[in-house]
């Protein structure tokens, strides 16, 4: 026969005291993938910034270099590049590629 009391040997437990908490169980330990994922950006941070150090070196050593010419290296650039300019557009392409 079935009886509607607890069982003598189990005590009863205040359910509604704990609903909705669950215990911690992360051990303070990152969600899985998170360090991976950190790991990677700060991977990618340093990339970005390498290579950024490497385009302000050339452009210095651009800058040195142009500083270097005589007035009349630039001179034949400059005719170089506006003749360039005053040609068709469709001979421009042809020698750029």
């Amino acid at each position: 026969m079935a009886s509607s009391s607890a069982h003598p040997s189990f005590p009863s437990r205040p359910y509604a005291s704990t609903l909705g908490k669950l215990p911690d169980r992360t051990g303070g330990v990152a969600p899985f993938g998170s360090s991976t994922t950190q790991a990677h950006r700060d991977a990618q941070r340093q990339e970005r910034e390498r290579e950024r150090a490497e385009r302000e070196r050339i452009e210095r050593e651009g800058q040195k270099q142009l500083a270097e010419l005589t007035e009349e290296q630039r001179e034949e650039i400059n005719e170089a590049v506006s003749r360039l300019h005053q040609r068709s557009p469709a001979r421009r392409s042809s020698l750029v590629r």
